[in-house]
């Protein structure tokens, strides 16, 4: 299983920090923290994109077992949760 310092080092080579929605990042706790860092791997690595604060508490409300609403207009982005919160499960 990764660290969190490890996967932050991995979003600062692929140079993404200033795309990252740090205020939220920093109101989580170190677990949760975790699983956004690794969305945001993921998703970087097989769309090219970072998700947004929206789309990462899509994912917190997940992989928590909680109920969400997801309201998505372009199916890329679909795609890409479909994948990644599949991939996520198998992991956390």
């Amino acid at each position: 299983m990764c660290c969190l310092d490890t996967l932050k080092e991995q979003l600062t080579s692929f140079d993404l920090n200033a795309q990252l929605p740090t205020q939220f990042l920093d109101t989580l706790n170190e677990k949760n923290k975790t699983i956004c860092y690794r969305a945001m791997l993921l998703c970087h690595m097989v769309c090219k994109q970072v998700p947004r604060e929206m789309q990462l508490r899509t994912v917190l409300a997940d992989v928590n077992r909680k109920d969400c609403l997801v309201s998505a207009g372009t199916a890329n982005w679909k795609r890409c949760d479909i994948y990644f919160w599949t991939s996520l499960k198998r992991v956390v």
